[in-house]
């Protein structure tokens, strides 16, 4: 949209202020769902494919054990 004009001086509408943020939002939210959505289900059937596990997370470090 462009600026409006009120004699000498020009107006800028809100919706020029808008426009960036939304941009922002619908691009995010198209590389977070063509990206990295379908990345973490790759990684995730891969691990189960492998048997790949996190019981290493799981598990107490002996440093860190109070026996």
């Amino acid at each position: 949209m462009a600026a409006k004009t009120y004699g000498e001086a020009q107006v800028l509408s809100y919706v020029n202020g808008l426009t960036a943020p939304v941009n922002f939002l619908l691009i995010s939210a198209a590389i977070y769902f063509v990206i990295v959505m379908p990345m973490n289900n790759l990684i995730e059937f891969r691990d189960k494919k492998l048997h790949f596990g996190h019981s290493w997370s799981r598990k107490r470090s002996p440093r860190t054990s109070n026996s």
